[in-house]
């Protein structure tokens, strides 16, 4: 990844409010506040004593909660709440599958399944941590070592299986796909990951080939595989770049407006799709596709249609021939 400079660094922080911008209205100086972790950690780090951040990443937060507890709460809960709540829905019917549940995203998992009115079944490798699990909330806990998973999964749940599965451990065995590979580039989205082999194109098929048979071990899990050009995504199914999108347009500073997308990918083409709905414009790099507003030949002439955009104020969509 090639980071925008100047890159910062810091997801995490709590401190006091120096200063609020003129819009701001539910926020003061003087505030004791944490920060959500943002979307991107190059644009908002928070490694300083002074930090700046858009307000809708800044809550307040009880003073029972010391400053590290403040900094280090978020992040953990963001990740589960998204997995469980956003993406699969979770409700008082489900028996949730938790694996690595004594981390600190699987018990974060474990407490979200409880306030939802879920069964949380906890999953960790030896019976061990077996009590601290239950005194963490969980129902069922599952020593993957010393008994067979699907036949306790199968007990506990008469038979009808899991319905949900939070699995954050496939994402650190697909890393291993580039331990022994030059070139290729494993990267974490947090809600996917993704293997890329644009500088090792003869691995590809190889690539493609264990990604598949990892994926393979975890069939409680809901996973996508998705190709792309010289990269494989894993990814849950029912979130791609087109939900993304519309995700976006629902917030401030995106709401009313008009997006463009540019993508010179397959996965891409999900948000291509999503761009009518608010009036937007898709266009395609080094590839036609059907039904989208035009085509640039190379990544440099996105660069120079940007520049000229930036130079001279927005101007009409790029022509269909080549634009």
């Amino acid at each position: 990844m090639n980071p925008v400079f100047p890159a910062r660094l810091g997801y995490e922080a709590a401190g006091i409010i120096n200063a609020v911008g003129k819009n701001v209205k539910s926020l003061k100086a003087g505030d004791a506040v944490s920060v959500i972790p943002p979307m991107s950690i190059t644009r908002y780090g928070s490694y300083g004593e002074l930090a700046n951040f858009p307000a809708y990443h800044i809550v307040k937060h009880p003073d029972s909660l010391s400053w590290i507890e403040a900094a280090a709460i978020w992040m953990q809960y963001v990740t589960a709440y998204g997995a469980l709540i956003n993406i699969a829905k979770l409700t008082a019917n489900d028996h949730v599958l938790i694996t690595a549940a004594s981390s600190s995203v699987g018990l974060a998992a474990i407490q979200i399944a409880n306030a939802v009115g879920a069964t949380p079944i906890a999953v960790t490798r030896s019976s061990a941590k077996k009590k601290q699990l239950q005194q963490a909330g969980a129902t069922h806990v599952i020593a993957s070592q010393e008994e067979d998973l699907v036949a306790r999964v199968k007990t506990i749940t008469n038979t009808r299986g899991a319905t949900v599965a939070f699995d954050p451990v496939a994402g650190p065995e697909l890393a291993t796909i580039a331990d022994e590979k030059p070139g290729v580039i494993v990267e974490d989205k947090k809600y996917s990951v993704a293997i890329h082999y644009r500088q090792a194109p003869h691995l590809g098929h190889e690539i493609r080939d264990e990604v598949s048979a990892i994926c393979a071990r975890f069939p409680s899990t809901a996973i996508e595989i998705l190709p792309g050009k010289s990269v494989v995504e894993v990814k849950q199914p029912s979130y791609n770049k087109g939900t993304a999108v519309r995700e976006l347009m629902r917030h401030e500073p995106f709401k009313g407006r008009r997006p463009i997308f540019i993508g010179d990918d397959v996965t891409d083409e999900a948000a291509f799709d999503v761009m009518p709905e608010f009036g937007g414009v898709a266009c395609s790099v080094g590839r036609e596709v059907q039904g989208i507003a035009g085509m640039f030949d190379a990544p440099d002439d996105v660069r120079r249609w940007l520049a000229e955009m930036v130079r001279t104020g927005p101007t009409a969509k790029p022509e269909k021939e080549n634009a």
